[in-house]
């Protein structure tokens, strides 16, 4: 097999949500609005329709027409995926058939829930669907309480099938998976998570390429760029820096103006995070830093139990956060 090289996909990518009129037919008006925003606010790509967009509900006629006015309105500006999901291989067929004709950069399609954990018979659903002349396959790997697709199964697709370019993972665990995902397939496959809000962080940490949205979208161009290694500011490590009784290393960022977009996600996360809500006692020493003097402390109540934090110094300030709205 020749060696893939990586797809370029990254970024945010949400799923198309289906805007409804009274009359319970597609609103396109209003499709075009919620894509035009879209965009302004980042995303690098989208995916239609999915889950997320009521594909169940969608006859086939609205489903082809769905990803057509997409195509149209997006234009070229981002990337298109269409979703071509269904248990019965063929319907994938021809859905992918007219994604292609209608001029989508690629199509998404789950492994049957049914079979997922069936390896050949994974193999034989997408070697079918690849019959299709797809310009890039994306298999998603949903399964909402268990593990999903078997690391093997994932790895025999990516070598065997030469349109199988990205992964959507949805399963449980994600995280650990898609490590092991990515060591297998020597970090060419471009891994994306649906479950954003709850995974992002992790899945940037682990060096997801993408994530999946919905409805808002800021928020997480803004937090994937500040994970974006090449984007991240220089940073100084410090040692001595105790929780529950054990030393860690922690890292401080610089208050360079290209920090200035990580310290407004850090604090919008923060903000939501309300850490001081916690039933958890933490004791946070104050690590060793150049300045000569002490950094004070403040000691809060939560359900019963002492929390003493550092208070925050001048020196690293938290940017003002530029997002407004909530998430």
């Amino acid at each position: 097999m020749t060696r893939k090289t990586a797809y370029p996909f990254s970024g945010v990518v949400p799923i198309v949500h289906t805007p409804w009129t009274s009359g319970d037919r597609i609103d396109f008006p209003s499709l075009e609005r919620s894509l035009e925003r879209s965009i302004e606010d980042g995303v690098s790509g989208c995916v239609v329709p999915a889950v997320a967009s009521e594909v169940s509900k969608l006859s086939d006629e609205e489903r082809t027409r769905f990803v057509e006015e997409v195509i149209r309105i997006v234009d070229g500006r981002i990337h298109v995926t269409a979703g071509v999901s269904d248990p019965d291989v063929r319907r994938s067929q021809r859905l992918a058939e007219h994604a292609v004709e209608s001029g989508a950069d690629g199509v998404l399609c789950a492994a049957p829930m049914d079979i997922i954990e069936d390896k050949t018979a994974v193999k034989m659903f997408m070697r079918e669907l690849a019959a299709v002349d797809l310009p890039m396959l994306m298999i998603q790997d949903l399964h909402w309480n268990g593990y999903g697709m078997g690391l093997d199964t994932i790895r025999e697709l990516w070598e065997e099938i030469p349109a199988f370019r990205c992964l959507k993972l949805e399963t449980v665990p994600a995280g650990s998976k898609m490590t092991q995902i990515i060591e297998a397939t020597n970090g060419s496959m471009p891994i994306g998570v649906g479950w954003s809000l709850p995974q992002l962080i992790e899945a940037l940490d682990r060096g997801a390429a993408f994530v999946t949205t919905t409805a808002v979208n800021k928020p997480f161009v803004h937090t994937t760029e500040w994970g974006d290694e090449r984007k991240r500011p220089q940073v100084s490590t410090a040692p001595c820096h105790t929780w529950r009784g054990r030393t860690s290393t922690s890292t401080y960022r610089s208050t360079s103006t290209s920090s200035t977009r990580t310290g407004a996600a850090c604090s919008k996360l923060l903000a939501l995070a309300n850490l001081s809500s916690r039933s958890i006692a933490i004791t946070n020493a104050s690590p060793t830093r150049s300045s000569t003097t002490s950094s004070p402390s403040r000691t809060v109540s939560s359900s019963g139990r002492t929390i003493t934090r550092p208070t925050l110094r001048s020196e690293y300030p938290i940017s003002p956060c530029p997002l407004s709205g909530s998430l």
